[in-house]
């Protein structure tokens, strides 16, 4: 079973760090731009394709074609399984984030909570454009996924930290995130 820390340094960063000449240069160039994602870096990573399918699928949904939902829940699904069988783990922060977003969908099917759908088309927009995902950040200040105690500074830095290439994990210490 792996960390959350670990996930990270065994799939984004050996990527990160290869494009730009290390991990000392990874880092000089993620402080350098402000942490900002560039849509090119993106496009590379197949989980942006999800996303983006998946943000279409919602989209239409929600303006054209009812069926679409039921095909954004299938895609997020196959995302979910996917990345749990990726990483050889069930729980990893990368099948956190698609279980609970299909929860989400399936929760908006629900008439009282079709807000949610909403919701999330303006979360998953952020990601898809800039790279910046709510739901990433507030999985991360879950119990489960850290070891210090919540506090309004570490929600601060986790919400209001800009987008960062790779993975929201990097913006806390590795000491601080849990095992999943």
């Amino acid at each position: 079973m792996s960390t959350v820390a670990e996930h990270y340094e065994r799939h984004l960063a050996p990527i990160h760090a290869w494009k730009v000449g290390g991990a000392e240069a990874a880092l000089r160039a993620g402080d350098a731009n402000g942490g900002r994602i560039m849509l090119a870096y993106q496009i590379r990573h197949i989980a942006w394709w999800y996303w983006l399918a998946t943000l279409s699928l919602l989209a239409a949904s929600l303006s054209v074609w009812t069926e679409g939902i039921y095909f954004a829940i299938a895609l997020t699904a196959w995302q979910y399984l996917h990345f749990a069988l990726r990483d050889g783990n069930p729980v990893s922060f990368p099948a956190q984030i698609r279980f609970v977003y299909l929860g989400l969908l399936a929760l908006g099917l629900w008439s009282p909570f079709h807000i949610i759908h909403y919701v999330q088309l303006v979360g998953t927009t952020a990601l898809v454009l800039a790279g910046y995902c709510p739901l990433a950040r507030t999985l991360l200040l879950m119990p489960w996924n850290r070891r210090t105690p919540f506090t309004l500074s570490l929600a601060r830095l986790v919400y209001l930290t800009p987008p960062v290439r790779g993975s929201i994990l990097q913006i806390l210490p590795a000491g601080q995130l849990r095992r999943v």
